[in-house]
């Protein structure tokens, strides 16, 4: 998927998606979400003037196009701000509902401060369990969201790390030549390739020093009124 309008300093990057998380996200799809949508979604269509009601979806360009505000409008997905991406909604087989994955109680997007609310419950929570049943486990002062990127980048990078070493073993033992090491071409480094996948990677240009932190942006493509 393309990110920009939302990634960290509006930086156009590509993130990717595990199977084993996506079969997660569509079991709470299927289950918590589609009730809670349910529930909303006559008080959603009750104020869908306040939305951008898409009635398009074009997959294979990312593109979304429907009525905002009174006005035929088509918007590229990366370039979707979060205030945009709450107020986007589709008619689904109930009403209107969030084109937005999690959604709260009122079928809204969940905002960047309730995700934190969350993860502060959350560590309340692994705290009285802790003291109530004497496990003796240490947990930091507090726990951010932030924090679930240094778990996804030490499982990707112990994860492709081994993924080389058998790729490296099959080719000694169909060749019998030793490949090079991972870190001798960018393609095959494993923390280089962690990198690029939390957006973290910067494209130096061959015409400027390390030092100038120089970065190839492109350009930001946004929404478009339609006559």
């Amino acid at each position: 998927m393309e990110l920009q309008a939302i990634a960290k300093f509006g930086l156009p990057r590509t993130i990717e998606i595990q199977d084993a998380t996506l079969r997660e996200i569509d079991w709470y799809r299927r289950t918590e979400r589609a009730a809670t949508v349910r529930r909303a979604s006559r008080n959603l269509w009750r104020r869908r003037e306040e939305f951008f009601v898409v009635d398009d979806v074009n997959t294979r360009q990312m593109k979304l196009r429907g009525v905002e505000h009174g006005r035929r409008r088509t918007w590229s997905v990366k370039a979707m701000d979060a205030e945009l991406r709450q107020r986007t909604m589709i008619e689904g087989e109930h009403g209107l509902e969030p084109m937005a994955l999690f959604v709260g109680r009122h079928g809204r997007m969940l905002t960047s401060q309730r995700w934190e609310q969350i993860f502060l419950d959350a560590h309340a929570r692994t705290l009285r369990i802790i003291k109530e049943h004497d496990l003796g486990l240490e947990m930091s002062h507090q726990v951010r969201i932030h924090d679930l990127r240094h778990t996804f980048a030490v499982y990707m990078l112990e994860l492709l790390t081994e993924l080389l070493r058998k790729q490296d073993a099959e080719e000694y033992a169909r060749s019998g030549r030793v490949p090079a090491y991972a870190t001798d071409h960018q393609s095959r480094n494993p923390f280089l390739t962690v990198m690029r996948l939390l957006g973290s990677f910067v494209w130096i240009r061959p015409d400027q020093g390390a030092g100038s932190g120089a970065v190839d942006r492109k350009a930001e493509e946004g929404g478009r009124a339609e006559p």
